[in-house]
């Protein structure tokens, strides 16, 4: 089977950023990429080598990068089904990922608000029965 994450080559820096001596956000992106294609297992990569990207362009966390951080989870997530079977080590993959891009924040967030709103929709089902 094919390694679940490739490198990506990074952008080149405008001349506006060259002067300023900053880096393309976008290359943050691209080096935690290239981190996941690099390690055998996504296991061994570390918060704190996260933590040493996002200080080195300047970012106080990857909030701002969500949206790539969550393709990069479906990513590794189509890499697991792709055999059919979801094996002991790739459920501690998807863990692990999951928890070292801050993405289970996201979820406890989403699923309080279907919570909510299932609640809010099971009333007025309730309130339009007793109307009847």
């Amino acid at each position: 089977m094919a390694a679940p994450f490739i490198e990506w080559p990074f952008r080149p820096q405008c001349f506006l950023q060259f002067v300023a001596g900053r880096k393309p956000a976008e290359n943050a992106v691209i080096e935690i990429h290239n981190l996941l294609a690099r390690v055998r297992r996504v296991q061994d990569v570390q918060p704190a080598h996260l933590a040493a990207i996002a200080a080195a362009y300047g970012l106080r966390s990857l909030d701002c990068l969500r949206k790539h951080l969550w393709d990069m989870y479906e990513e590794y997530l189509d890499y697991c089904r792709a055999d059919g079977q979801f094996s002991d080590d790739d459920i501690d993959g998807l863990r692990h990922l999951k928890t070292l891009l801050g993405l289970d924040r996201g979820l406890q967030l989403q699923d309080r608000y279907w919570k909510t709103f299932m609640h809010r929709a099971s009333l007025e089902t309730a309130a339009q029965a007793c109307r009847v």
